[in-house]
């Protein structure tokens, strides 16, 4: 399961895919968009997935699920589904702000 596309949630995906067979992968739509953040002055930086991660999973032929619902995938386990961002004051906290395109 993908819950978002930030370099450090995505950027191993190719050795997950690597397994035989044809894993399910759960991602949220947004996961595969640019994203980008800035601190103080400074130019504005790439944090998505990697382009790799990007193609990887394309071409690995994963069978995708593109979901923003809850859902059981298998026997209790489970995905969330969509958290709403109730803090955006929290983008400091994490690194922010945050942006989905670098201008």
């Amino acid at each position: 399961m993908l819950s978002h596309g930030h370099y450090d949630h995505t950027g191993g995906l190719a050795e997950v895919l690597r397994p035989r067979g044809q894993p399910a992968v759960y991602v949220h739509p947004a996961a595969v968009k640019p994203k980008y953040s800035r601190s103080g002055a400074a130019l504005p930086r790439n944090i998505g997935m990697p382009e790799g991660s990007s193609w990887q999973l394309q071409a690995a032929g994963a069978r995708l699920g593109w979901t923003t619902a809850y859902a059981e995938i298998i026997l209790g386990i489970w995905r969330t589904g969509e958290i709403p961002r109730a803090y955006p004051f929290r983008d400091r906290d994490l690194g922010g702000p945050f942006f989905v395109d670098a201008a």
